[in-house]
C-alpha cells in the first residue's frame, strides 16, 4: 500500500514554525553568550582597535653588526664620475631611507673578522660591500611613474611581483622614538656601498640605524627580493589553444 504524499502546504507550515522558533533563540543564545559549538553566536562588536602583530624591533643602540632587513637612514653613497674629457670627481647620493638586504651570516662573520678577536682566517670572512635596497615613502611610491589605482591595489598587498610594501614603524619599535612612515620598495632600485664606509658612518653617527623587520616578515620580503632577481627571461609565452 503506497503512502500518500506529503501536501507541500504542510511542508512550508513547518518549515516556517522551525524558522520562527530559531528566531526567538538566537536572540537568548547572543545575550546569554553561549560561545561553544560550531554555530558559535559571534561576538558583540566592540570599539577596541584590533591588535596588530609586531612585525619590527629597533636596531641596537651599542656597537653591533648590521643585519639583513634593518632599516637605516642618511646613508651617503659615493658614486665615482670617470666621463671623458672630465676631471674625475664623486658624487654623493643622500638616501633617506634603506634596507639592508645583505645575509645575515655573511654580515655576523664580516663583523667578528673585522671588530672581533680570535677569529681564525679573518680575510676570508670579511665582506668588501654591503647590498642595499633604496626605500621610499608609500607616497612617493604610489606618485611614481607606471603605478596606477590598479598596480597600486596589487603594491600595497604585496601581490606586485617587483614592489614591496612596508606598513609604519610605531615610535617604540625605532631607535630614534619617532616612528617611521609607511614604506615602499623597487626591487629593480638596488645599490651596495663599502662595507668600511658603512660602518664608519654608523661611528660617527652620519647614518641612523632604525628598526629591523622580525620573522616571517624579514624572510618574506628577502625571498620576494630574490625571486625578483630570479626571473626568467621567454622568447615567447606558452600559448593556449582558443576554445
Amino acid at each position: 500500500m503506497k503512502r500518500s504524499a506529503t501536501p507541500m502546504s504542510s511542508i512550508w507550515s513547518a518549515l516556517l514554525q522551525l524558522f520562527r522558533f530559531l528566531q526567538g533563540r538566537l536572540p537568548r543564545l547572543a545575550s546569554s553568550g553561549r560561545t561553544n559549538g560550531p554555530y558559535s553566536v559571534w561576538p558583540k562588536k566592540t570599539s577596541k582597535p584590533l591588535s596588530r602583530r609586531e612585525k619590527y624591533e629597533a636596531s641596537p643602540t651599542e656597537p653591533a653588526a648590521l643585519r639583513q632587513c634593518e632599516i637605516i637612514s642618511r646613508l651617503v653613497q659615493k658614486i665615482p664620475q670617470l666621463k671623458t674629457g672630465e676631471p674625475p670627481h664623486i658624487d654623493l647620493i643622500t638616501h633617506p631611507f634603506a634596507l639592508l638586504i645583505s645575509q645575515d651570516c655573511d654580515l655576523d662573520l664580516d663583523y667578528l673578522a673585522r671588530f672581533g678577536t680570535s677569529v681564525t682566517n679573518p680575510d676570508a670572512k670579511l665582506l668588501p660591500n654591503i647590498l642595499f635596497c633604496m626605500v621610499v615613502t608609500a607616497e612617493q611610491l604610489k606618485g611614481a611613474a607606471g603605478i596606477d589605482s590598479r598596480v597600486w591595489k596589487r603594491v600595497r598587498i604585496n601581490k606586485d611581483e617587483r614592489y614591496h610594501f612596508l606598513e609604519e614603524v610605531p615610535e617604540n619599535c625605532e631607535t630614534l622614538s619617532e616612528g617611521l612612515p609607511e614604506l615602499g620598495i623597487d626591487f629593480k632600485r638596488y645599490f651596495t656601498v663599502q662595507t668600511d664606509d658603512v660602518y664608519d658612518q654608523v661611528r660617527t653617527g652620519d647614518l641612523k640605524r632604525r628598526c629591523r623587520l622580525l620573522s616571517p616578515y624579514l624572510e618574506h620580503c628577502t625571498t620576494r627580493f630574490g625571486f625578483f632577481q630570479s626571473r626568467i627571461a621567454l622568447p615567447e609565452d606558452h600559448l593556449s589553444q582558443p576554445g
